[in-house]
């Protein structure tokens, strides 16, 4: 027999747990160094407190010029992914750890920022708002070193057919997913590594700031693993970049709680070079929301509650509100206005009839205007218009904010600033609504949504701002024949 000259790898996990204080558990009766593929090659079962088995491997480490025989020791505690290098015979003696998730970096158009035009891209470290859940590359069952994880699994998709598990996805060992990207690069196959990274951070920023606002676990979001917290799980967001299928647009499947909804993304041609659509946030936004909408109204069981020709324009209506509000700038005012689109159509005006915007004169859509239309968009557009209003006589009252950060600011479960206000009251007017709703039904809801939370003290701000474009208080809903109001109740 030969004598190992190497220590046991169970007492090499016991170092590691002991240096670094690890919250794990592993008590010499219970745990087992199981051999896996590979020589000297272990998973650790019987312990406790990890996200995942632990591991460990025989390797040499670079180290002051020369190599030390060591154990890498794989521990996976959710707020830190470590490989530990222990000595190899001294097991109170660790040479090096690195910290996956320390080190994840993304190299972006920050939140915030619309598309190229308004503002470069970053690096970004650790981007994911650290108080919810686990961060974006891990799912409860191990970690993804790739555009992958609990909330969204984002590739490309060239051929625009229905399989993504094995499409291509950027990897990254060490979480840096920093890829070249200039509006002059074409085709968009070149840059496709940085699409695909700008398109699940931007997926994976908003369903954060959604978790927040109360689109969670038991609403029905996307997400794999529910933390036991409600819902359904298994259904993250499947994002495909620079998607075959088609062109000048996106899209967005809905099915119900508990199965993925699926974001496609497409090149724009209206340009040269073409535009891809993953870097304009508005449109990444636009399309999530979609899953939102359908998700909340009629509950997250039945995704057919927007089907209808009005419920159907108020879902565009509602992706557009919340794509706008997100890109407000510092010095924004009532009298700021803001188009959807406008960098991928590469049209100034962007794709809608009209801009949003408080003036009756550059936007002077009423409710009315619906009567004889046939298009989601066109009737999305006035009913983003009522909620443009809204937005910015909450801000009036309430303020801004700081556009800056992410994280919306509650106090007692209500936001801060009138922006994010605005999309909380929206967000749970959405819940509060009936199946198949109409306009007048969404603006009660949204009323009622306002009284459970602040106890109706912005009743008057909303009624104003829905007046305003005839949906008032005398207002009446007839698919072909709709009554225009600009009453308020009394005391407004």
């Amino acid at each position: 027999m030969v004598k190992r000259d190497f220590s046991d790898p169970v007492n090499a996990l016991h170092g590691a747990i002991q240096i670094l204080n690890l919250p794990v558990t592993a008590k010499p009766e219970n745990v087992k160094a199981k051999p896996v593929e590979g020589k000297e090659n272990f998973k650790f079962e019987g312990t406790s407190g990890a996200l995942s088995d632990p591991k460990a491997q025989l390797v040499y480490l670079q180290k002051d010029g020369g190599l030390v025989l060591s154990w890498k020791v794989e521990t996976d505690v959710g707020d830190n992914w470590l490989l530990t290098y222990v000595d190899a015979n001294k097991n109170d003696k660790v040479h090096s750890v690195v910290d996956y998730v320390s080190a994840a970096e993304y190299q972006v158009y920050p939140w915030g920022i619309n598309d190229p035009t308004e503002g470069n891209r970053t690096t970004l470290h650790l981007p994911w708002l650290k108080t919810l859940s686990t961060d974006w590359h891990i799912d409860g069952k191990g970690w993804y070193s790739t555009t992958r994880g609990n909330n969204a699994i984002a590739q490309e998709n060239p051929t625009g057919g229905p399989e993504y598990e094995n499409n291509y996805r950027p990897k990254s060992p060490l979480f840096i997913f920093k890829y070249p990207y200039s509006k002059a690069m074409t085709p968009p196959s070149s840059y496709r590594d940085a699409s695909i990274t700008q398109l699940f951070y931007t997926t994976n920023v908003y369903h954060d700031v959604l978790y927040i606002l109360g689109f969670n676990e038991k609403a029905g979001n996307f997400q794999i693993n529910n933390w036991n917290k409600g819902g359904v799980g298994g259904d993250y967001a499947i994002l495909n970049s620079q998607d075959g299928s088609g062109v000048n647009n996106a899209n967005f499947a809905t099915p119900p709680d508990g199965q993925p909804g699926r974001m496609r993304m497409y090149t724009w041609n209206a340009s040269i070079p073409e535009r891809d659509g993953c870097f304009e946030a508005g449109i990444v936004i636009h399309e999530y929301t979609h899953g939102v909408s359908n998700r909340l109204t009629g509950g997250p069981e039945n995704s057919r509650c927007l089907a209808a020709l009005e419920s159907g324009g108020m879902g565009e209506g509602w992706s557009d509100f919340f794509a706008t509000a997100i890109r407000l700038k510092p010095g924004d005012t009532r009298a700021t206005d803001y188009t959807m689109g406008e960098w991928a159509s590469n049209r100034p005006n962007g794709i809608r009839k009209y801009r949003y915007s408080t003036s009756l004169t550059t936007n002077p859509h009423m409710y009315v205007d619906a009567d004889g239309l046939t298009s989601v968009h066109a009737i999305g557009n006035i009913w983003a218009s009522m909620l443009y209003e809204l937005l910015w006589n909450l801000i009036d009252k309430h303020g801004k904010g700081d556009v800056t950060k992410i994280r919306p600011v509650l106090k007692n479960g209500v936001p801060t600033d009138g922006r994010h206000l605005a999309m909380k009251i929206v967000l749970d007017g959405m819940a509060l609504q009936p199946c198949l709703p109409n306009f007048v039904q969404a603006r009660d809801a949204i009323l009622d949504a306002d009284k459970n939370l602040t106890q109706g003290s912005n009743k008057c701000e909303i009624w104003k701002a829905f007046a305003k474009r005839g949906l008032g208080v005398g207002a009446v809903f007839n698919l072909s024949k709709r009554t225009g109001s600009n009453e308020l109740p009394a005391g407004c």
